[in-house]
């Protein structure tokens, strides 16, 4: 699964702000991460290198904890050399594709989430 690192301060005061929130901001919180995560999915199955078929039909994305709460998934390959192709090896040259993914998504999901207000619904 994909990871990608981004600066968490801005994430802490996301949770704290969720922690408070209303149940209508937290589903739109919600709702734009899985929206995000299945974007980020699309659009690596879309770069991934394509010789079988098997790369691109192993990404997938999990949603961690329940379906009403979750704010938090992954996406990524599931076959074992997927971050091979990602990174390169000493003898194959790097062919990112989730990383471009996540950079074409990331400030869509961020802008998304800066407009939800954590009081909206009261």
């Amino acid at each position: 699964m994909a990871e990608f690192e981004f600066e968490t301060v801005e994430i802490r005061s996301l949770e704290r702000d969720i922690e408070v929130a209303t149940p209508t901001a937290r589903k739109f919180v919600r709702d734009t991460v899985r929206k995000g995560i299945f974007e980020i999915e699309a659009r690596g199955k879309v770069n991934s290198p394509y010789r079988t078929g098997n790369l691109r039909n192993s990404i997938t994305s999990d949603f961690i904890g329940s379906n009403r709460d979750v704010a938090q998934g992954e996406t990524g390959p599931e076959a074992g050399y997927g971050w091979f192709v990602e990174g390169g090896t000493e003898r194959m040259a790097p062919q990112p594709y989730m990383g471009p993914a996540f950079d074409a998504v990331e400030p869509s999901i961020i802008e998304a989430l800066e407009s939800i207000d954590p009081f909206e619904g009261t």
